[in-house]
């Protein structure tokens, strides 16, 4: 992905749940962080989802905290975290799961746990209006 693209994904292994993606959707100053958990243990599972925020240049932080029930059999639960009147700048983002502990509820890779990226608020992707080019003087 593009370093401020918003968006990544990892392979969920077998017998395990994690974070499969997350990608930001933006609309002004606003953004919804949306987080596809999956689970391929045995046994549904609740986990505890942390989304968290950094403005990279101001430090300042906000995060969204959900228990999300996630069922069985590659199945995912996809689910959103709402930021609101976010300030311009460059924003580090990290989703992060605690599964559930049971017999059947199996998390063969904790790697998978959690997922972080980039992406930027305020600005056209980074894009600066420069002066006009002209070639007249080449001539």
């Amino acid at each position: 992905q593009g370093a401020l693209a918003g968006s990544e994904s990892q392979q969920i292994a077998q017998d395990d749940i994690g974070i499969e993606s997350v990608h930001v959707d933006k609309t002004g100053k606003d953004i919804n962080a949306v987080v596809t958990i999956k689970n391929n243990a045995p046994a549904k599972n609740t986990s505890q989802l942390t989304v968290k925020i950094t403005n990279v240049d101001t430090n300042a932080t906000s995060t969204c905290n959900k228990t999300v029930d996630v069922p069985t059999g590659s199945n995912k639960a996809v689910v959103g975290c709402a930021f609101a009147t976010l300030a311009d700048g460059t924003y580090a983002l990290k989703a992060s799961i605690v599964p559930q502990e049971c017999e059947a509820c199996y998390n063969s890779s904790k790697a998978s746990d959690s997922i972080s990226t980039l992406f930027a608020v305020g600005q056209s992707g980074l894009v600066k209006q420069c002066a006009p080019f002209t070639t007249e003087r080449l001539k």
